[in-house]
């Protein structure tokens, strides 16, 4: 914004309101444009959900003596963790 009185300029955007939200964070080329927000959410259900899978196949396992569709649990369990430890890992 230039002024109309030179050496005003810098007096003019010390007084711009600063933006103290969230910085924008701008992803690499070629990585979806999703909210950083959307991103933290949908890892911490990630990690609510191994878990609770977790935590079921071990009780169907032993209280349940279901053995079968325990490990199928333990196993979802461990390819949502994976697909977490993927998503967190930073680009090269």
């Amino acid at each position: 914004m230039p002024c109309a009185v030179p050496g005003t300029t810098r007096v003019a955007n010390a007084l711009r309101p600063v933006n103290t939200s969230r910085p924008q964070v701008t992803p690499p080329v070629g990585f979806a444009t999703v909210p950083v927000m959307l991103n933290d959410i949908a890892l911490s259900l990630a990690m609510l959900a191994v878990i609770v899978l977790t935590g079921g196949g071990l009780w169907l396992m032993w209280k349940r003596q279901d053995t079968k569709r325990g490990m199928l649990m333990l196993v979802a369990a461990l390819v949502i963790a994976a697909n977490v430890a993927i998503w967190t890992i930073p680009p090269a």
